[in-house]
């Protein structure tokens, strides 16, 4: 992962490689707000999800469909299940251009993300990101 970062926006890039073929994928998914006063509250949002029911129907979970939709348009997101071994690259995301929710104010974040494989649950991913989130003003060059 790399973060690219300019006075006026954050890109980031991630690369996963896929070491086996994956039959049943599944991913957790944690969401904090208002993080910031040190005190964490119950996760504001907390779901499994089932990969490949996400690949054929992305609105099913409309705050990660957000974020699918953004790695879509920005690599080579896998089209179906088994999703194969492989690189699977993602350049340019830019965090200000998803549409959040208008109720997202400004607020410190802490999400977890961990891939699942498998009867057995094994690990395949496990990420912690920390960030603040910004309302942005969208312009007419910029798409939010």
């Amino acid at each position: 992962m790399q973060i690219i970062s300019t006075t006026n926006q954050n890109r980031i890039n991630v690369d996963i490689k896929a070491l086996q073929t994956m039959y049943s994928p599944r991913a957790i998914v944690v969401l904090w707000l208002d993080v910031a006063s040190g005190a964490l509250k119950a996760p504001f949002y907390n779901q499994t999800i089932d990969i490949c029911s996400l690949i054929k129907n992305p609105g099913t979970h409309r705050l990660v469909q957000i974020i699918y939709r953004e790695l879509k348009r920005n690599g080579n997101m896998p089209t179906g299940c088994p999703i194969a071994t492989g690189l699977y690259t993602f350049h340019g995301i830019s965090p200000g251009q998803m549409r959040f929710p208008p109720f997202f104010k400004q607020a410190d974040f802490i999400m977890d993300i961990i891939g699942l494989e498998g009867m057995a649950k094994v690990h395949s991913i496990d990420t912690r990101w920390h960030g603040t989130m910004h309302k942005v003003k969208c312009t007419a060059r910029e798409r939010c």
